[in-house]
């Protein structure tokens, strides 16, 4: 693989398309920070999803070594993906931004061959680890907000980033860390390796169904926790944890079916979920 060469990429809008959660979640933002978290969330996953769309670690390396030159070209004022041309106005105003991506990729880097984490805990700090910098940026396009409140964000944004890890199983666990904790893989009789190779969510179902309600009760409880003002503020995060708790019982209704299926809200309710949240709260 060339790594001057460019890797075939969706152009920035097109990253974030209806019905993507994150373009309701986005919807009744003002129009420029509407804009800058769109292009950040685009950016982002098209770094954080290439583990779970290469099955050889080798060829996830190197689009990841490639988008380290990438960002090098950014830094340089010179970059050539569409989505890095994209970054480039927002990171000559914050240039810190530069280093948020760039640890997003190493961080990503280092989860190819991360050991199983031991419990939820671990879980949660590990994605917390790797998506907190940028999950601040987007605590900084809404209200000013304490450092609790922050940290609370912050977290909720982990869980939101968990629960579309169990979602997305299917392909995640192609590459890269399971977001399942190892002591409730070994509580099913579970293994690393039986999770990648489960061919029916049924086989899987006895370590999905749990984490799954987990998920769920963390998102209504960690957003019901933030004052009302404050949810209308930080629209983007609570309308992602209002969709993605909803996502998350329609598929435990679904009995767990990650493998087969992504369970998807309808548009026009998470239209309706973007608007109580951006009006109510």
């Amino acid at each position: 693989m060339d790594l001057n060469a460019e890797p075939h990429a969706p152009s920035c809008a097109g990253a974030v398309a209806a019905p993507d959660d994150f373009y309701y979640a986005t919807l009744y933002l003002p129009p420029a920070a509407r804009a800058t978290a769109r292009t950040l969330e685009a950016a982002r996953r098209a770094i954080t999803d290439i583990p779970g769309s290469c099955s050889d670690h080798g060829v996830a390396h190197l689009k990841l070594a490639w988008w380290q030159s990438e960002l090098q070209q950014l830094a340089a004022g010179t970059p050539r993906h569409p989505l890095a041309r994209a970054l480039l106005p927002l990171v000559s105003r914050e240039p810190a931004l530069l280093e948020v991506f760039e640890h997003l990729v190493m961080t990503t880097i280092v989860g190819l061959h991360a050991a199983p984490l031991i419990n939820r805990a671990a879980l949660l700090s590990q994605v917390q680890a790797q998506h907190g910098p940028l999950l601040e940026h987007y605590v900084n396009l809404g209200a000013p907000v304490s450092t609790t409140q922050r940290a609370a964000l912050v977290n909720l944004g982990g869980v939101i980033e968990l629960a579309y890890g169990l979602r997305g199983l299917r392909q995640h666990r192609r590459g890269g860390p399971l977001l399942l904790a190892e002591e409730e893989l070994r509580a099913a009789h579970l293994s690393v390796d039986a999770v990648r190779g489960a061919q029916a969510s049924s086989e899987l179902r006895a370590v999905l169904a749990p984490h799954l309600d987990w998920l769920h009760d963390e998102l209504v409880l960690h957003s019901a926790a933030l004052p009302r003002a404050l949810r209308r503020q930080q629209r983007l995060f609570t309308t992602l944890a209002a969709c993605a708790a909803e996502a998350l019982a329609l598929t435990r209704a679904d009995d767990c079916c990650v493998l087969e299926r992504r369970v998807e809200v309808l548009p026009v309710r998470k239209l309706w979920l973007a608007w109580r949240m951006a009006w109510w709260g």
